[in-house]
């Protein structure tokens, strides 16, 4: 019988915490997040804040006097927890030339999101990108779907902010 192991122990808060001070290039806060089998105890994913505009000593975050928790889209981050997930689930996607996302959604009023309204946020765009889809489909003129970068999507958010 296996045994089940029911919690993180010491030992698992100290591989999080060096696993993030090792690769995270953010230097405002460095996470770690490891997603654990607790019945045959083995690590299923591991990953650290990742951060776009985190350089040496340059925070684009403190720059603009951000508190921590707000404003995610700004900095370009994705956060340990999120690439965790987002790396745990990679394997059962395949090889990258078959990976597509449609994104497709309504109004308040119930009438079709096209084009740039329809775009996945931030958030969501940046958990999109680190799971390895290159392109998003999303609705056009007339409901046809078309692929855009994922990274003319982060680039449109940057403009906004």
């Amino acid at each position: 019988m296996v045994e089940q192991r029911l919690v993180y122990d010491k030992k698992d808060v100290e591989e999080a915490r060096q696993f993030a001070a090792e690769n995270s290039p953010c230097i405002r806060r460095k996470y770690g997040a490891l997603i654990i089998d607790s019945v045959g105890n083995r690590v299923l994913s591991t990953n650290y804040r990742l951060g776009k505009y985190c350089h040496d000593e340059f925070c684009v975050r403190d720059y603009c006097k951000v508190p921590h928790g707000e404003k995610t889209e700004l900095g370009g981050e994705i956060h340990a927890e999120q690439a965790a997930l987002v790396d745990y689930s990679r394997p059962s996607l395949g090889p990258n030339e078959y990976k597509h996302i449609l994104v497709a959604g309504l109004d308040h009023k119930g009438e079709p999101l096209v084009g740039m309204d329809n775009s996945p946020c931030h958030v969501c765009a940046m958990m999109i990108k680190f799971a390895g889809f290159k392109y998003v489909w999303m609705p056009f003129q007339e409901g046809n779907p078309l692929p855009i970068s994922i990274d003319e999507i982060l680039e449109y958010y940057e403009v906004l902010v």
